[in-house]
């Protein structure tokens, strides 16, 4: 377990939950190849709330949002995954 406050998937700043979802290098990373995957354009919000709502289209089916929501999850679980590996299961981040 990580004995100070510094984010294990950068190294280089204090985690929050922002940082950590958000603004960590690393995560920008898999957000910006998230949208250019989809073919979007967003403003990158560092809010947990705000950067989901903003996964939610207005005027569009709740079918059609339901997909985007589970895109947004399944990242937000998955950076989460890897930074429980690192932590207790000595996983190392690959940057490649």
């Amino acid at each position: 377990m990580t004995e100070n406050n510094i984010c294990v998937l950068c190294g280089m700043e204090e985690e929050s939950c922002s940082h950590l979802f958000f603004k960590c290098r690393l995560t920008w990373l898999v957000w910006s190849q998230c949208y250019a995957w989809l073919g979007l354009a967003f403003v990158d919000h560092s809010d947990l709330r705000v950067h989901f709502q903003q996964f939610m289209m207005y005027n569009t089916p709740k079918s059609v949002n339901a997909v985007w929501g589970t895109i947004w999850n399944v990242v937000v679980s998955e950076i989460w995954i890897l930074k429980n590996k690192i932590i207790f299961k000595g996983g190392v981040v690959n940057g490649s």
